[in-house]
């Protein structure tokens, strides 16, 4: 990074998202100034917060008269994919509600940190973005104010850290399902001549008038933090499932980032009917959301890209998605197999009442597990190919009993609560089975 580009950072307007609140960032600051290797950075980016929210405080009657004439100072953190489905459901909100012009919806864009450019171009009938570097220090106040300004966070579910959960009574799933029922299941969508691009893109690659799916698998490629491996799946575990798709007649398009492991190998056993576009020279923002909007459906887990295809009114099947209170989808035919949390003792499973509440509800870390007594278990092989063949074989299937049992044990309020998708069947048998009483006590 460039000095000038480093200047240019110090002068961002800091934002909160997450556990990662104004406060947070101080105390962290403070602990790398007083004992880090890194004083001089950790004064810097201390002052930094310091210097903002003091303003933002001053400006505090400024701050109110923009929001009463309407203005609304929207926080995202558009570094992170999956923070756009908080930003698509503060807008559907507000389409449902206040209706706010675009001229009076401003956020904080920077080119060079955005997850995807393309999907925030697609916002821009509902949104000014501003990304002249003098212009955010001028509105700074506005968008820092931490009583007045608008926060996509209260979208987001349950963070991993703490102890208390953030957001009790969660309405993300609920605000997807009134706007679908108001205006349909998308706010935004590709425009037909970049659909006919996209084609022409992959039309050597596609077998002609040839189905295809997505799949993605998270690594730690793109986020290292050690925490997030917990969501980590393996794409050699959806092989099974791959050659039941292969076998159904659909094409499958590996998507990711660059720092994806090749799938050369497999790639060969599957008899080429799979492209590894994560690195592939095609890949870009724009094919990103073309092919999961164009794919029948998207197979995928805990990542950020899971969060797109709602965004585009694509179906998903989640498998090893950690975890199982903020797993559901959010269109139906959605259906989800989750991590399993099993006591390490007995290996016996924790009974799924208690997997959807505290403190089994938030992603626990690996001490928390240990503390807890308990592992986490991905999906087996056969897991995952029963839950893709579930969806395939019967698409827009009645809920099952144990699917409605499992859906009504959900606290209200949490982030699953209300969702149109399904836990797979399959996997809430094995849970039936193993005598949780969750499902024979009924």
């Amino acid at each position: 990074m460039t000095c000038f580009r480093k200047v240019l950072k110090l002068l961002e307007p800091p934002k909160q998202f997450g556990t990662s609140t104004y406060w947070a960032q101080i105390n962290a600051h403070v602990k790398v100034f007083i004992g880090g290797p890194r004083r001089i950075s950790g004064i810097v980016h201390l002052l930094r917060i310091l210097s903002f929210l003091s303003l933002a405080i001053l400006c505090s009657p400024f701050c109110y008269v923009a929001q009463l004439l309407g203005f609304r100072f929207v926080v995202v953190d558009l570094s992170q994919i999956g923070s756009l489905l908080w930003l698509d459901s503060f807008l559907r909100e507000d389409r449902l509600n206040k209706k706010t012009p675009k001229i009076k919806m401003l956020i904080c864009r920077d080119g060079a940190t955005c997850a995807n450019a393309y999907i925030l171009d697609l916002y821009e009938p509902y949104v000014t973005y501003v990304s002249n570097p003098f212009l955010k220090i001028i509105l700074s106040p506005f968008f820092v104010n931490p009583w007045l300004q608008s926060n996509t966070r209260e979208y987001e579910h349950t963070r991993t850290f703490s102890g208390k959960i953030e957001n009790e009574k969660n309405r993300t799933q609920k605000i997807y399902q009134e706007y679908a029922g108001s205006f349909g299941l998308n706010l935004i969508s590709i425009p037909p001549e970049d659909i006919c691009k996209g084609y022409d893109i992959i039309k050597d690659i596609l077998p002609k008038d040839r189905p295809f799916v997505t799949m993605h698998a998270r690594e730690s490629g793109f986020n290292r933090e050690k925490y997030k491996s917990l969501r980590n799946s393996n794409i050699r575990d959806v092989e099974s499932a791959c050659k039941h798709l292969i076998a159904r007649g659909f094409f499958i398009f590996r998507m990711g980032d660059s720092s994806m492991s090749p799938i050369s190998e497999m790639a060969s056993r599957l008899g080429g009917n799979i492209f590894d576009y994560a690195n592939s020279n095609i890949r870009s923002d724009f094919m990103d959301c073309f092919l999961i909007s164009e794919c029948d459906f998207f197979v995928g887990g805990s990542s950020g890209l899971s969060s797109i295809p709602p965004l585009f009114g694509t179906n998903s099947v989640n498998v090893n998605f950690y975890n199982t209170n903020i797993s559901l989808g959010f269109i139906p035919g959605d259906l989800t197999a989750f991590k399993k949390y099993r006591y390490k003792e007995s290996d016996e499973l924790i009974d799924f009442y208690k997997s959807v509440r505290p403190p089994f509800n938030r992603n626990l870390t690996p001490a928390e597990m240990d503390e807890h007594g308990v592992y986490l278990e991905d999906n087996t092989d056969v897991e995952i190919l029963a839950t893709v063949r579930e969806y395939v074989e019967n698409p827009a299937a009645q809920e099952t009993q144990l699917q409605k049992i499992s859906k009504q044990s959900l606290p209200a309020g949490s982030f699953s609560y209300q969702a149109k998708g399904n836990y797979s069947d399959f996997l809430l048998s094995i849970y039936k089975e193993s005598n949780s009483r969750t499902f024979t006590a009924r």
